[in-house]
C-alpha cells in the first residue's frame, strides 16, 4: 500500500503501510510513528488546532520533518515506547526537529510544567477585592490556595516562592530522571 499525500499544503504524508487498523467501524490501532508525526504537524499547522491550544501557535516543524518518513527514520532510533514527544526541554519550545526533540515519560512531562510554564498563579479575586495567589499542580490538576493579598506584587511573590519551592522538590525527589534535571539546571530552570 503506497501513499502519498500533502498535509497542510506542505507536510508529505508518504507512508507506504497500513496505519491503522479499524474493527465493526471503529479505529483499533493507529501506527505509533504515524501518530506522533501527524499530531505534531496538527499541533504546528492546522488553524482549527491553534484555536483550541494557542499555546502552539508560532511552531513549526524542520524541513527534514515534513516528509513523514524522515520522522519515522528518526524516531526509530529513540528510546520512544510509553513516552510523549517533547520540543521544550532541548529546543527553544517552538521548534519540532531532530535536535529539539526527545521523548520524555508522560508523567515527567507533566512535572516540567512547573518549570516551563508561564503562569504566574495569580488572579483578582473580585468578591474580596483581592488578589489571590495560587498554585496549579499540573498532575493532579488542582490548584492550591495560598492566600489573598492587597498588593499584586505580594502575591506574585508568594506564588513564585512556592513554586520555586515545588521545582526543588521535583529536583531532589527524584521523580525527574537525573539526565533531563541536568538540562533543567543547564538551562536556568
Amino acid at each position: 500500500m503506497t501513499s502519498s499525500r500533502t498535509l497542510y499544503g506542505i507536510c508529505i504524508d508518504d507512508h507506504d503501510y497500513q496505519i491503522r487498523k479499524e474493527s465493526n467501524g471503529k479505529i483499533v490501532w493507529v501506527c505509533p510513528f504515524y501518530q506522533r508525526w501527524y499530531n505534531m504537524i496538527t499541533r504546528c499547522y492546522s488553524a482549527q488546532q491553534n484555536k483550541y491550544t494557542p499555546s502552539y501557535e508560532g511552531c513549526y516543524v524542520v524541513d527534514d520533518w515534513l516528509k513523514f518518513s524522515n520522522f519515522k527514520s528518526w524516531m526509530e532510533d529513540q528510546d520512544w515506547e510509553g513516552k510523549e514527544l517533547d520540543k521544550d526541554l532541548l529546543g527553544d519550545g517552538k521548534t519540532y526537529g531532530p535536535n529539539q526533540c526527545l521523548f520524555i515519560d508522560k508523567r515527567v512531562n507533566l512535572r516540567l510544567r512547573v518549570f516551563m510554564s508561564p503562569m504566574m498563579g495569580v488572579s483578582w479575586h473580585k468578591q474580596r477585592s483581592k488578589w489571590r495567589a495560587y498554585y496549579s499542580d499540573p498532575v493532579t490538576k488542582k490548584q492550591i490556595h495560598l492566600g489573598l493579598y492587597e498588593c499584586f506584587g505580594k502575591a506574585k511573590a508568594v506564588a513564585n516562592e512556592y513554586r520555586n519551592k515545588e521545582k526543588q522538590n521535583l529536583l531532589s525527589g527524584g521523580f525527574i530522571p537525573d539526565e533531563i534535571a541536568g538540562i533543567l539546571l543547564e538551562k536556568g530552570y
